[in-house]
């Protein structure tokens, strides 16, 4: 016999040292606690509440209280109970000390209370686990493939047997069983029990950008208690320190996972979706680990996690489910060119340089943060869209080389792509002087060279460079400055738009100028939504549409009272009028 209760609503919340806070907030001076209906993490909670909003860094430096209490039924204590939950400093139950995860001896029947002390990444829920047979303390698979023809999934259980006893297990994945009965111990038990699936049964997980993420699920019965767990199908080696996902080279385009972002299914959903979007294959956790949902939703997105288990020095090991692999080294370098008014397309070269690696030492490029490119609610930053671009499978670049200007065009895609190139010399009025153009066929994973040109002629106070480059897969303008920044003659351009209704909760915004701008960014006040794109280059002779999906219903009134328009190369305060 088996039962569950969780413990989800009315919960108090309040800090643990109350004296501490009163130097951030009076708020627990005059509130007894934060009643809590649905315990999601304790750091949502807390911020998401208007008192407490912008005290982030004590939230994270301060030990919470979290408790309620619950009646239970005579019923229940009949049986043997464990608690299940997140980490915790400490656990009460009816005032005393509980030191192990079974509560049969402190609960009673009727009204009990329970006290919870933690940090503010303690998440929920927490579950009471009542049984006459067992508690599951984990249960995981891990695919392995054992030849070209055949995969073994090793189901890895540990239970907590209240008494000694033959029990069943069941375990079906995609129609093949194994159905067992095993003698085990009263105590912590380990079992792991082996599946066959032929090959031909599965389909292989990739990573993001690669092919679909597929995941199975089994199911499971262990004795009286049934739950399912999910897996998938991947091969991943290391091969002179660089990554193989399914025999395949994988370059990592990752970015920082902060420990700043606490654990909570809708801002992990959000964030994770947009780290997708702007095309990261992978994250990278300094320190610490996240919590299943984490996982679950990354290899639902098809990013991969690097844990560093060693140093700053770029040792990793992925966390997949098909096991731990050691990395042998990553040199990419940390960058911090994210900030809100930094091009990132100027770090393009050194992206080009390391996938060329012919020192076969540099196997990725990580972003300092991932909240340089967006807020810890998910609001796109510009450097987001710029990050969008840097990792696209086809991408223009182009630099500097001394006196000449070296345009590429880098396919990271696994078909070749038939491209017309128009490279151009401009003034800051927006004046042409040179036009160049190519019509050329860049090879899959390859970076091919298409335009050399010197400067010896140019202007380089006067007139910068751009890049048009028009395919099946995109339509981009990258521009290079040719001298200093600081001393470059920018002019103000007068930016005018239109907008177009699409539906209740989407318009679409079509932007002209008549001068060069040169990091074009559109900020709509009070609405919650994103841009299609929201940071790029913008010349007289052509337009650029975007469409604003919003999470309410929006008007063009509503675009016409709020929208503003900034060109952050020139100024951060400006804006244009339609």
């Amino acid at each position: 016999m088996n039962q569950s209760a969780v413990l989800t609503k009315e919960w108090k919340l309040y800090p643990a040292d109350r004296e501490s806070l009163r130097k951030y907030t009076s708020y627990f001076d005059k509130n007894d606690s934060l009643e809590i209906d649905s315990l999601n993490s304790v750091y949502t909670e807390l911020i998401k509440h208007e008192a407490l909003s912008d005290k982030v860094r004590y939230i994270s430096d301060t030990k919470w209280v979290l408790e309620k209490d619950f009646i239970l039924d005579s019923s229940l204590l009949k049986m043997r109970s464990v608690i299940k939950m997140d980490s915790c400093l400490s656990l009460e139950i009816n005032g005393k000390n509980v030191p192990s995860k079974e509560i049969t001896e402190y609960i009673k029947e009727g009204k009990n209370h329970i006290k919870i002390i933690t940090s503010s990444s303690f998440s929920g829920p927490v579950e009471l686990l009542f049984s006459t047979e067992c508690a599951i303390e984990n249960a995981t698979l891990r695919p392995v493939k054992l030849d070209e023809h055949t995969w073994c999934v090793n189901f890895h259980l540990t239970l907590s047997s209240f008494k000694s006893q033959n029990i069943r297990i069941v375990y079906s994945l995609l129609g093949e069983t194994s159905d067992k009965v095993y003698p085990i111990k009263e105590g912590e038990v380990s079992l792991t029990i082996p599946l066959t699936i032929p090959k031909e049964k599965i389909e292989l997980w990739n990573i993001s950008g690669d092919g679909k993420q597929k995941i199975y699920t089994a199911s499971i019965k262990v004795g009286e208690i049934e739950f399912t767990r999910r897996t998938a199908f991947r091969t991943t080696e290391i091969r002179n320190g660089s990554l193989y996902v399914n025999g395949k080279e994988i370059f990592i385009m990752g970015a920082i996972w902060p420990i700043t972002i606490y654990p909570d299914k809708r801002r992990y959903e959000k964030l994770l979706q947009n780290a997708k979007s702007q095309n990261i294959n992978a994250l990278y956790i300094p320190s610490g680990h996240e919590n299943h949902e984490f996982y679950f939703m990354t290899d639902v997105m098809g990013i991969i996690v690097l844990h560093n288990e060693e140093n700053p020095s770029f040792l990793f090991h992925p966390s997949f489910m098909t096991g731990e692999s050691n990395i042998d080294i990553y040199e990419a370098r940390v960058h911090s060119e994210t900030g809100l008014d930094k091009c990132l397309d100027a770090i393009s070269l050194e992206r080009w340089v390391l996938k060329s690696r012919s020192d076969n030492m540099k196997h990725g490029v990580l972003y300092d943060n991932i909240l340089s490119t967006m807020t810890i609610d998910g609001e796109l930053r510009p450097s987001h869209y710029a990050a969008r671009r840097f990792f696209a499978d086809l991408v223009p670049i182009m630099y500097k080389d001394g006196d000449k200007i070296r345009v590429f065009i880098s396919n990271d895609g696994d078909k070749d792509e038939e491209c017309e190139v128009k490279l151009r010399f401009m003034t800051y009025e927006g004046v042409k002087k040179n036009e160049y153009f190519y019509n050329v066929k860049a090879p899959s994973h390859t970076a091919l060279e298409v335009a050399n040109v010197n400067l010896r002629n140019k202007d380089t106070k006067k007139e910068f460079a751009t890049v048009r480059v028009e395919s099946s897969k995109i339509h981009r303008e990258l521009t290079l400055l040719l001298d200093d920044i600081a001393t470059l003659p920018f002019i103000r351009p007068a930016i005018t738009y239109t907008i177009r209704v699409i539906n209740d909760n989407t318009v679409s915004i079509r932007l002209k100028t008549d001068k060069p701008a040169f990091a074009v960014h559109l900020l709509l006040d009070g609405f919650d939504g994103s841009f299609s794109d929201n940071f790029f280059e913008l010349f007289a002779d052509s337009e650029k549409s975007m469409v604003f999906s919003s999470s309410s219903r929006i008007t063009e009134k509503d675009v016409m009272d709020n929208l503003k328009i900034y060109d952050i190369s020139i100024a951060k305060d400006i804006k244009y009028n339609s």
